[in-house]
């Protein structure tokens, strides 16, 4: 137990190796609760992998996607991607968005260098959003912590329709926040 949290996994020092494909995220497919903290470390994945790839009809699938995550909260860092990640809203290198309106959402010392493939808007290459208020919309949240990205690079490449961008596609949810979400 972290505070007023409880810590459920650790992913540690796993390599999605080439040639593997996912219709969903590499790791954590869904949706993360706030309350349940997720840690996801000095973990890879090699060119060659396809994450949001429906191998068996050979076409992208679509939905937030992310390399290691998508809906998500915890923290993630020291991790690399050189995948292709294909989705429409809320695409990301590392991880799709923050899933749940106050948890934890912090990525650091992490590197994508692989390519974004989305058909919509939120792209970006670590995370593709902040809260998106994708179950109770982003005005149930006005006061959501931001995302806090440190110490990433990007080299790949991105593309989406709206809200893209080399690091984070955008923070939808955030309207105002309090000392304790300064972003």
């Amino acid at each position: 137990v972290y505070g007023d949290t409880i810590h459920v996994i650790d992913i540690d020092n796993v390599t999605i190796e080439s040639g593997s494909s996912f219709s969903g995220a590499g790791f954590i497919g869904g949706y993360a609760s706030g309350i349940d903290i997720i840690r996801i470390t000095n973990c890879n994945a090699e060119a060659g992998v396809k994450i949001g790839w429906n191998a068996e009809k050979n076409q992208p699938v679509a939905g937030s996607k992310g390399t290691f995550a998508g809906e998500f909260n915890g923290y993630i860092a020291n991790c690399e991607s050189a995948a292709t990640v294909y989705g429409s809203d809320y695409v990301g290198g590392i991880v799709a968005s923050k899933g749940q309106t106050m948890g934890p959402f912090e990525v650091i010392n992490c590197k994508f260098t692989g390519e974004l493939i989305a058909t919509g808007k939120f792209v970006g290459g670590i995370a593709g959003g902040g809260y998106s208020g994708a179950v109770w919309g982003t005005e149930s949240a006005p006061n959501t912590p931001c995302a806090t990205i440190k110490n990433c690079l990007v080299t790949g490449k991105v593309s989406g329709t709206d809200y893209v961008g080399g690091i984070i596609g955008g923070e939808e949810g955030v309207v105002q926040c309090w000392a304790s979400g300064i972003g």
